[in-house]
């Protein structure tokens, strides 16, 4: 993919995280999950400032244009369950499809945003997936700018029962495995979302299974943590990221200038009749 240009890029962008989850309080040793995503936000762009929503409390962006993009967290609800600020999340996600504000989303946020634009998410016959899962890359994303890298898989920690069944209309599948076949998609080139999370590391992933560890079968449980000994892709996720906000702040200049560009055209239309008709009827009332 072309390299993105930085010269009409402000010196700080700025990245709404939609939160749908609290860190459980015996892994609070791990970090909020505040911390959690401004770290993977901030691993390949510091300067990025980081604020959050808290959708479960009915705290979602007052304007779309509050922020440069916008993640959407995992949640341990499902995305179909019919709950007020489930529902009322959809509608933020639609509107921000209407007016193509940038959206991620994780785990819960790339199943709720699914539901949100027509797709279906139910419990997968397959049970859990734990451990460190690696999606393989389709050909198609090359046709993405933001999604840069040599690789042609993405890891990062898996833990979810639900999965995306049937994708959104206009959806394309990103990546993905035999287990969880639509682990990654977009929706046009304003939204990118992935079911695993880039933001766990194998410390918190290992305590989070443990506290879990009466909902896995054993040997499912021991074959996943093998896993977290894996190197995951978080560095490369965040440059994504950083990559995705930067496309849609180009996106919005660009966006602007063609708007700007045609009320001048029409202004000078309109001007150039206002005087024709002008001349005119000066000449007519001349005879």
């Amino acid at each position: 993919p072309s390299r993105l240009p930085t010269r009409l890029l402000p010196a700080m962008t700025r990245v709404g995280v939609i939160k749908c989850m609290d860190i459980p309080p015996n892994l609070s040793k791990h970090g909020s999950i505040e911390e959690m995503y401004s770290s993977l936000v901030k691993l390949a762009d510091p300067s990025t400032e980081v604020v959050y929503y808290d959708a479960i409390q009915g705290h979602l962006p007052s304007k779309l244009c509050d922020c440069d993009a916008y993640i959407l967290t995992g949640s341990p609800a499902s995305a179909y369950e019919d709950k007020k600020w489930i529902r009322n999340l959809e509608d933020f996600i639609r509107e921000a499809d209407k007016h193509k504000i940038g959206l991620i989303g994780i785990c819960f946020g790339h199943q709720v945003i699914a539901t949100a634009l027509g797709g279906k998410v139910a419990k997968s016959s397959k049970g859990w997936g734990i451990g460190v899962h690696s999606y393989f890359i389709k050909k198609v994303a090359a046709n993405y700018p933001f999604f840069t890298g040599p690789k042609t898989n993405v890891k990062a920690v898996a833990s979810h029962q639900d999965q995306v069944v049937q994708l959104p209309k206009n959806a394309v599948r990103l990546a993905g495995t035999d287990f969880c076949p639509n682990g990654m998609y977009a929706v046009g080139d304003h939204i990118w979302t992935m079911q695993t999370h880039p933001e766990f590391s194998a410390e918190f992933a290992l305590d989070l299974y443990d506290m879990r560890k009466s909902r896995f079968q054993e040997q499912l449980l021991k074959d996943a943590l093998r896993t977290l000994e894996t190197e995951m892709d978080a560095k490369m996720v965040s440059q994504w990221i950083a990559n995705f906000v930067r496309w849609h702040i180009l996106k919005s200049h660009a966006t602007a200038r063609r708007k700007a560009a045609c009320t001048i055209h029409k202004m000078m239309r309109g001007l150039f009749c206002f005087v024709a008709f002008s001349v005119l009827g000066r000449a007519v009332r001349a005879k």
